[in-house]
């Protein structure tokens, strides 16, 4: 389940703070971080009570949340940050990602609410779920704090050596450092054969590893997960479940 959002931060130069889905933030270089994305695709509703209609969900390689902690806030860099020109919601640093929301839509039929054996692959083949170990224990989110910290004090380290422009040297880790993130999650996503390939490994293998391609995390701290379809049977309970798992999965978007 997805931890709340954080603010962000902007301090001089530099921008790592978060503006609504249809605002551009207030920077040197306003950027919209949705449109940034550069995305087109099907939809999913989201949610019980009020319908929203979810096309893909705007994910910061470099998350708001790290950046704002791990560099932005600290005290030892603050003169460093303050004129480094950066922005968080720039497009080298947006990936469009799927929900499971949006693997269960594709996959799963709602007439019966049976597993489609012959879909073709999702526009969203190979990249890993944004819902999934994006903010578990050694997920994501756990990995990107620990190599910002050691970008920090690799930045303090070459100030404290009367370094030649040290902000630049920061603008320029960060964005390799988004670069270096969109690649590990597209490798990721193409685990097992990739994720179109895995789905269909689940069907008939439920206890397999279908589940590494749709995990954002290190291959060795993916939580595991059993293929939802085993033990179903025909006896007409199946829509209802199914029904209930699809409903679960869009809720954790």
């Amino acid at each position: 389940m997805a931890q709340g959002h954080t603010k962000g931060v902007k301090k001089g130069k530099f921008c790592a703070q978060r503006t609504t889905s249809k605002a551009k933030c207030k920077c040197e270089s306003p950027n919209n971080y949705v449109d940034n994305c550069d995305i087109t695709g099907n939809f999913f509703l989201q949610g019980r009570k009020r319908k929203v209609k979810k096309k893909f969900e705007a994910h910061h390689l470099l998350c708001i949340a790290s950046v704002t902690e791990f560099v932005g806030k600290d005290k030892k860099i603050q003169d460093i940050v303050k004129v480094t020109r950066w922005c968080i919601n720039d497009s080298h640093n947006m990936l469009g990602m799927p929900l499971w929301g949006h693997t269960i839509n594709h996959y799963c039929t709602f007439i019966g609410a049976l597993f489609s054996k012959e879909r073709d692959a999702p526009w969203f083949e190979n990249t890993p779920m944004h819902d999934y170990d994006h903010n578990s224990t050694d997920g994501y989110k756990d990995e990107l704090d620990d190599s910002l910290k050691e970008l920090a004090k690799q930045i303090k380290a070459l100030a404290d050596k009367e370094h030649e422009m040290p902000e630049k040297k920061l603008a320029d880790s960060l964005e390799a450092k988004s670069t270096s993130f969109r690649s590990k999650l597209l490798v990721r996503g193409k685990r097992s054969g990739g994720t179109h390939k895995a789905w269909q490994l689940g069907m008939e293998k439920p206890d397999s590893d279908w589940y590494l391609p749709f995990s954002m995390a290190k291959t060795r701290m993916v939580g595991k997960r059993r293929f939802a379809a085993k033990g179903f049977d025909d006896s007409g309970k199946m829509a209802e479940k199914m029904q209930k798992m699809m409903d679960a999965f869009k809720r954790w978007g």
